[in-house]
Order: structure tokens, then C-alpha cells, then sequence
């Protein structure tokens, strides 16, 4: 199993090579990448320069010179076991999701579920159509949907995995909207999950995430020690098919904090919260064999 470490920078690189060795500045500086305001490395987890940066590393004036160490779990075909559980994470590597042709209100209804947080239950009731053409064979689209080609359809269906539908894309004949017809039940007790800002009417959280961090905030003082997260892993009490969305949301549910204007359905614009895909080792093991593009995993157990 392949692991990455992203290690960001809090200042930029100009003012942060300063305090590491001339030797290894020379082998950082054609690596550097820019985000925004940020420059940050990412390499394979064996790779010496990841712990000569971590050996160098210091507390400058109160503040680390590492904002955030990210380490990531990359699966691979020889990784699966087709008896296990795997998050899946449709449209990986796109560039950002399909945009669709109308609003998100055209193609879903928003049942409310609590006046004072402003969460919605979204109910698809039309077919989507989409604004631009889909280039993986899995693609995701901006409101959640998971857009896949005509042969893998063809593939799915050939092959009898479990808890999937199908719905047609307007104007498309070569491609489909996967759509699961079961759930995978989360552990929601899991020490991972993290709930924050209960409503004060419905006590549902409106902040649910999964991290496996050391719950340093990049966001607010001090500036003394980077964050360090870990891909994590989503534990469930019960998985029954080869493809299912999770029974709980992860993300920004409805308005935080209290008293924030509520959105109304037309003001929809993205998904803020959405649940998790779940998949089979049969399913993961067969799109890897299948060299099938736009897809990750990430690490599930039933627990």
C-alpha cells in the first residue's frame, strides 16, 4: 500500500527556505508547488526529503514553519481483499464536478427536516443534463451525482453486482447516472467521527467529519504546532450490497452557527454535505482489472 505525504509551508517559500540547510533547499526547491498562498511538497512517504523537512522543522517566533503534514493512503488493485469494505470516491481526478444544465432545483425537491439549522433532504425528480461532456469513466457532477460510461453500465449489469439503478442523462446515450438502492449503516459511536454545532431544536449536528487528526486548528491561534491528518478509515455496522451511499451526510449540514440566514431551495448552488460511497472488494477488485478511470478508495471496516 502506497502512502503520500503533503507537507505545506505557512509562509511562502522565498521567506521559508531561509531556515532549512543550503543542501536541502537545493533538492526542495524544484519540487515546491504553489496553492493559493501556500507552498507545499508531495512526495511518497519513503522518500528521504520527507524526514530530513520533518528533522529540520522549527518554531520561528511562535509560529511552525509547517502548516499542515498530510498523509494519504493510496489503494492499489494488489491492495484489495474481495471480502472487505472501501470508501469510494467517484470522479477522482477531475479538475471540479460536472456542472449541470439548470439550477439544482430543477432536477431535485428540498424537503425540509428542521426549520432552525435549515437542512434539506434532497429528492431527485427529474433527469439531469449535464454542460459539458464526460471525460473519465467515472465522473462525478455537481450535485453529488455519479455519472459513469455506457460500457461500464453494460459491465455492471453483465456481472450481477448488488444495490445498483440506473437513471438516463437528458440528450446522453453514452452515459448514465449510477444510483444506489441500499445503504451502509455507519458506526456513528466511531472514534473518528467528529460532530460539531448541535442545532438547538432538532440537536442534530451540523458539522459531522471523519478525522483522524491531531486537532490542531490551522484557522485560529496558536500557530505553534502544524496540523497533522491521516486519511481515515469509515467504520460501519452493516454493509449488504456491492455499491451503497452511507445512512448519515458528511460536511456542513444546513447554517452555522445559529441565526444565519437559511437558504432557500433556489439558493442551492453545491452540496455541503453529502453522504459517502461505499463498495465491495468484488466491485474495486473488478474496476482496477477493468482499468476503469475516475475513481479512488479509501479504507473501510465493518466494526
Amino acid at each position: 500500500m502506497k502512502k503520500t505525504v503533503c507537507i505545506q509551508f505557512r509562509m511562502p517559500w522565498h521567506k521559508t527556505k531561509i531556515y532549512f540547510s543550503n543542501d536541502l533547499v537545493g533538492r526542495i526547491s524544484p519540487l515546491i508547488k504553489i496553492e493559493g498562498n501556500y507552498a507545499y511538497l508531495e512526495l511518497e512517504e519513503t522518500n528521504p526529503i520527507v524526514s530530513f523537512v520533518l528533522n529540520q522543522h522549527r518554531v520561528i517566533n511562535g509560529c511552525s514553519l509547517i502548516r499542515l503534514i498530510r498523509k494519504t493512503i493510496i489503494i492499489e488493485e494488489e491492495d484489495i481483499t474481495v471480502n472487505k469494505t472501501y470508501v469510494f470516491l467517484p470522479g477522482f481526478g477531475q479538475e471540479k464536478e460536472i456542472p449541470l444544465q439548470h439550477f439544482l432545483s430543477y432536477y431535485y425537491n428540498f424537503e425540509p427536516q428542521c426549520e432552525v439549522c435549515g437542512r434539506f433532504k434532497w429528492i431527485q425528480r427529474k433527469n439531469i443534463t449535464l454542460r459539458k461532456k464526460v471525460g473519465f469513466d467515472i465522473e462525478e457532477g455537481i450535485g453529488g451525482e455519479v455519472i459513469i460510461k455506457e460500457w461500464l453500465k453494460k459491465y455492471l449489469e453483465e456481472n450481477r453486482f448488488e444495490g445498483i439503478a440506473f437513471r438516463k442523462i437528458s440528450g446522453e446515450s453514452s452515459v448514465w447516472q449510477l444510483c444506489p438502492t441500499g445503504q451502509a449503516f455507519v458506526n456513528k459511536d466511531a472514534w473518528n467521527i467528529i460532530k460539531k454545532s448541535p442545532c438547538k431544536i432538532c440537536e442534530r449536528p451540523r458539522v459531522v467529519a471523519l478525522d483522524e487528526s491531531n486537532r490542531v486548528s490551522m484557522f485560529s491561534l496558536p500557530h505553534d504546532k502544524p496540523r497533522i491528518e491521516n486519511t481515515p478509515t469509515l467504520y460501519l455496522k452493516k454493509f449488504c450490497y456491492d455499491i451503497a451511499l452511507t445512512d448519515i451526510e458528511f460536511g456542513t449540514v444546513g447554517c452555522i452557527p445559529d441565526g444565519d440566514t437559511k437558504l432557500l431551495a433556489s439558493d442551492i448552488t453545491c452540496r455541503t454535505s453529502k453522504p459517502l460511497w461505499v463498495v465491495s472488494g468484488r466491485l474495486a477488485k473488478s474496476l482496477f482489472q477493468e482499468n476503469v478511470t475516475g475513481f479512488a478508495l479509501e479504507p473501510a471496516e465493518i466494526y
